[in-house]
């Protein structure tokens, strides 16, 4: 957001409008002052912090944490969460989420958990704030197999892929896979065409989405399924490129794809080369070559 700049008759207006009786100046205002980044608009914000009124509280509580001086008020954002306090704990616990905001990471699992109440929440959105990492990847499974409805389920899973695809992307999709929700298998089957896992029990889904998701027509790319046996084959949502990947070093082979008249469609990238092909039988003889010699465990 780019930072506007109030002149001192500016900020004296914008005062008043926050101590007029009129909820719909004060709520004025306030956007205005979460716009400007001063240490001045802040902290006549600040100051309603602690106001009687619930709803003003509120109103600057969605507001003032975009500000950078913000940071002091961790503790009553922490606590606002802890305590469960109406609106307060879910918008807290949403604006982590948005904002990247670092907070006491007991207090916002235990926020994230006591949400899952409500079949709609977006407090789950505060997940995203977390670091990357084994102990978080394992408390975000436990929320998802606690969660109980489809939008949960779905908001836990497209964070889970945020933040842990590839390295997961196996345990992921046997997870999701299975879920009771076809939005979530419909995850799964991405998942499984991105990477290369079978997907012959999707295909016979229940559900039509999911078995739609699960077919495996990679266009072009067609000829690379036969590596999804042995490797990780990573496909573009578009069908145009894709990376074979070398499970022991990182030298891995990236293919492309462009329809073309004029030159010859296929390009196959190499660690040290590349070549260029018109048609793929010939960049599949190309990649056989390759693979025996370099994707070796050393």
């Amino acid at each position: 957001m780019e930072n506007v700049i109030f002149t001192d008759e500016q900020l004296t207006t914008l005062k008043a409008m926050l101590d007029s009786g009129e909820m719909k100046k004060f709520m004025l205002a306030c956007d205005q002052l979460a716009a400007c980044k001063s240490r001045e608009a802040y902290e006549l914000m600040k100051k309603y912090t602690t106001h009687k009124d619930k709803y003003r509280r509120l109103y600057v509580f969605k507001k003032i944490f975009s500000h950078s001086a913000s940071a002091e008020l961790i503790p009553w954002l922490e606590e606002s969460i802890a305590s469960g306090e109406e609106y307060f704990s879910s918008y807290g616990l949403m604006m982590i989420g948005d904002l990247g905001i670092k907070i006491n990471r007991e207090i916002l699992l235990a926020g994230v958990e006591r949400e899952l109440k409500d079949p709609y929440t977006d407090g789950i959105n505060a997940l995203r704030a977390l670091e990357a990492n084994e102990e978080n990847f394992r408390a975000i499974i436990s929320i998802f197999k606690k969660a109980k409805v489809s939008h949960q389920k779905e908001f836990l899973a497209e964070i889970l892929c945020e933040k842990y695809l590839p390295e997961k992307a196996s345990e992921l999709f046997a997870l999701f896979a299975v879920s009771d929700f076809a939005k979530v298998r419909i995850i799964a089957a991405r998942i499984g065409r991105k990477y290369g896992f079978d997907l012959e029990k999707l295909k016979y889904d229940e559900n039509g989405h999911v078995r739609k998701a699960a077919e495996m027509n990679l266009g072009e790319l067609d000829f690379l399924r036969k590596y999804m046996k042995d490797y990780r084959v990573e496909i573009s949502k578009e069908l145009k490129s894709a990376v074979i990947v070398n499970p022991y070093k990182d030298e891995h082979i990236e293919i492309e794809f462009e329809k073309s008249k004029y030159w010859e469609e296929y390009t196959v990238i190499l660690p040290d080369t590349h070549a260029h092909f018109g048609d793929s039988e010939d960049a599949e003889e190309y990649i056989d070559e390759f693979i025996p010699r370099e994707f070796l465990k050393k």
